[in-house]
C-alpha cells in the first residue's frame, strides 16, 4: 500500500470514528436528581449507557491518535514540528482517557458498591462523586489544551508546508487558540454541554483533516 492509499485509509477511519463518537456524545447521560439516595439509583440505572458512551470516546481518541501518528510527516516534515504535534496529541489522548475513566467507570463502580440505606455510604458516595468530578474536569481541561496544541501545530504546518490549503491552516490555528484562551480565561467549561461544543470543534477539524487526507495526491 503506497502513501496515498495509507493517507486515504487513515482519513476514512478518522471520519468514521468521529461520526460514531458524535453519536455517542449525543447520548451522554446527565444527572438531574436532587437527593443523593435518588442520585445513586440514577447513576446505577444509567451505568451501562455511561460506560458505553465513555468506552466509545476512549476508543475514538486512541484511534485518532494512532491514525494521525501513522501519517507523521504528512502535514509537517518529519522533525521537531512533527514530534511536537505527536507529543501534544499523545498527551491529549492520555488525559482524555483518564477523564473518561473517572466519569464513565469510577462513578458507576462506586454507586454499585454502596447501599442507599446507609448514611455512611451516602457520605462516601458524596465525597467520591466530588473527587470523580474534579478529576474529570482537570484531566479534560488538560486534554483540551493538548488537543488545542496539536491542532494549532497541524494548522501551522499546513500554512508553512502546504500553502495551497490555507483554510486548513487557519482553521487549525483558530481552534487551537480558542481552546487555550477559553480554558485559561475560564470561558470554556467542560460540563456535558461545554464538552459537547468542544467536541464539535474537534470533530470539524478531524473530519476536515480526514477529507484532506483522502483527497491527497502524490
Amino acid at each position: 500500500m503506497d502513501n496515498e492509499q495509507l493517507s486515504a485509509s487513515a482519513g476514512w477511519v478518522i471520519i468514521g470514528t468521529t461520526a460514531i463518537a458524535a453519536l455517542a456524545m449525543a447520548h451522554h447521560p446527565t444527572v438531574g436528581s436532587s437527593g443523593y439516595p435518588t442520585l445513586i439509583d440514577e447513576v446505577r440505572s444509567e451505568a451501562l449507557l455511561n460506560r458505553g458512551v465513555h468506552g466509545v470516546m476512549i476508543t475514538y481518541v486512541v484511534l485518532v491518535w494512532a491514525m494521525v501518528c501513522s501519517r507523521t510527516g504528512w502535514v509537517t516534515p518529519d522533525g521537531v514540528g512533527g514530534r511536537l504535534t505527536d507529543t501534544a496529541l499523545a498527551f491529549a489522548t492520555l488525559t482524555m482517557v483518564g477523564a473518561a475513566l473517572a466519569s464513565g467507570f469510577f462513578t458507576p463502580k462506586m454507586a454499585d458498591q454502596l447501599s442507599v440505606a446507609s448514611e455512611s455510604d451516602l457520605a462516601l458516595f458524596r465525597d467520591a462523586l466530588k473527587l470523580s468530578y474534579a478529576a474529570n474536569q482537570v484531566l479534560a481541561e488538560a486534554g483540551v489544551l493538548g488537543y488545542g496544541a496539536a491542532i494549532a501545530l497541524s494548522g501551522l504546518g499546513f500554512l508553512l508546508c502546504r500553502p495551497m490549503q490555507p483554510v486548513m491552516g487557519l482553521l487549525g490555528i483558530a481552534i487551537g487558540v480558542w481552546f487555550a484562551f477559553g480554558i485559561f480565561a475560564g470561558l470554556l467549561t467542560l460540563d456535558v454541554h461545554g464538552m459537547g461544543m468542544t467536541f464539535g470543534l474537534m470533530a470539524i477539524w478531524f473530519v476536515t483533516l480526514g477529507i484532506a487526507m483522502i483527497r491527497e495526491k502524490r
